[in-house]
């Protein structure tokens, strides 16, 4: 293969954990959350607060199917950990639909109901 023709991989696409794969797999698309846990992330003696969400759809990613997305995006996990959301969820309710995507202008991913702009 040439080099003008190889494809450039990301090793993002690649890693998953458990039965999760990271949440950034399916940014811009549509998911509806059913459950929502933390999963924080363990470098050394570092640890970086994250979630896990379930999401009511699965998705294909590289052939597998998921519907658990792990993250540590700081964002998106303060409002994830909310404890009044997170009570509403554990008694059936869903959050969505929902999508990812960088907040314009900043350096950072938000999570945002799909009808807000």
């Amino acid at each position: 293969m040439t080099e003008t023709n190889q494809k450039q991989l990301k090793l993002g696409s690649y890693v998953s954990v458990g039965d999760s794969t990271q949440l950034s797999q399916i940014d811009g698309k549509p998911f509806t959350i059913t459950a929502i846990e933390d999963s924080d992330y363990t470098d050394g003696e570092n640890t970086t607060p994250g979630v896990k969400i379930t999401t009511k759809e699965e998705f294909d990613i590289n052939g597998e199917k998921y519907s658990k997305f792990h993250t540590t995006r700081s964002v998106i996990v303060e409002n994830l950990r909310n404890e009044k959301l997170r009570a509403d969820i554990q008694q059936g309710s869903m959050l969505g639909p929902l999508v990812c995507k960088k907040n314009p202008g900043k350096k950072y991913y938000v999570m945002e109901d799909v009808n807000s702009s």
